[in-house]
């Protein structure tokens, strides 16, 4: 009987163990995917902020274009 249940209890922690290789190798594949989606985010992130520059230094020149020829 101690036999048997020695037995059992080898096969669950197999079991257990296969279970947690599983699971740890989906998180490394879970993180792996949030850090590409991160740094995607992060390059887009500054594309936008460089045209944001970009087209605010174009309405300050287009104002001052404006003001200047008023004031001509």
């Amino acid at each position: 009987i101690i036999r048997t249940r020695t037995d059992g209890f080898g096969e669950q922690l197999k079991a257990i163990t296969a279970q947690r290789e599983a699971l740890a190798l989906r998180l490394e594949k879970l993180e792996q995917g949030y850090r590409d989606r991160f740094i995607a985010l992060d390059s887009l992130v500054s594309r936008l902020q460089s045209s944001s520059d970009f087209l605010l230094k174009q309405l300050d020149n287009t104002n001052k274009i404006i003001t200047g020829s008023r004031g001509g």
